[in-house]
């Protein structure tokens, strides 16, 4: 068996781009690093403060992780929910300062040494195309420039031919006309402006949402990808919605949205 690590990063330290459901865990990089992960998790001491120890050398894990960050901490104990854990163990985790509130962004952010312009991401030759395959780094990458046009120091990249319907919003961080049947195109040009509209300002209703995953989604279609790409628990998706008012079937959706989160 070869020898193991010293130390390793956490599957979300490592990967803060992948959900905590992602096809990535099960095919791919994050497959094998996940086992790899395991393994140096079991070989780790058993005991309370070395474990505790090893998750503080480290990033935080998100909310959803919780019962990831139990497993660690308890090896012997099994957990009662598949996915995060009780209200009351995510208290005494964001205590213990080992999960954390909109971390994977954090952890995303502090990795960067430029900007990754999302036309650079692979095969996202059109801006409805990053929206699509790569919502969660279309989502960061737009957080981040938000941060950086605040701080006035942007130092924008020509537009490529292909993302023309977005330079606007790109440049300018100003919404403009928004065609809510192109559901990707309305989400590219408000993640480049860095503020996500939800339906209900357009008059739209969960009843509009359908199984329809193709390029030619609605924009109710396109806020649900963003929004089980995007977040990994409720509380910054809650505070994002909040200022617009939440109608009350959108709020019923929402929370069935978000209950595992």
């Amino acid at each position: 068996m070869p020898e193991q690590p010293d130390d390793m990063l956490p599957p979300w330290e490592e990967f803060p781009t992948y959900t905590r459901c992602t096809i990535g865990w099960r095919m791919g990089p994050g497959e094998q690093y996940a086992f790899d992960w395991y393994d140096f998790i079991r070989s780790l001491p058993k005991d309370y403060e070395s474990r505790l120890a090893y998750l503080k050398r480290h990033r935080p894990a998100p909310v959803n992780w919780g019962d990831e960050v139990l497993s660690v901490l308890y090896p012997d104990t099994e957990s009662d929910q598949e996915f995060g854990c009780s209200e009351a163990e995510t208290n005494r985790l964001l205590e213990l300062g080992v999960v954390e509130y909109d971390a994977a962004y954090t952890t995303w952010v502090t990795k960067q040494t430029g900007i990754q312009w999302p036309w650079q991401l692979p095969g996202c030759d059109s801006p409805d195309k990053a929206a699509r395959y790569w919502t969660r780094e279309f989502w960061f990458f737009s957080r981040q420039l938000s941060t950086l046009r605040s701080e006035g120091t942007v130092r924008f990249e020509p537009v490529p031919i292909g993302w023309k319907d977005v330079e606007p919003e790109l440049l300018t961080g100003r919404l403009g006309d928004v065609d809510v049947s192109l559901g990707l195109l309305a989400l590219s040009k408000m993640l480049c402006v860095g503020s996500i509209q939800p339906p209900w300002v357009y008059e739209l209703s969960p009843d509009q949402i359908d199984n329809s995953h193709g390029m030619d989604m609605g924009y109710c279609n396109a806020f649900c990808l963003w929004i089980g790409s995007a977040f990994d628990d409720d509380v910054f998706l809650r505070k994002l919605l909040q200022s617009t008012g939440i109608p009350n079937d959108w709020r019923k959706w929402i929370e069935k949205q978000t209950q595992h989160r």
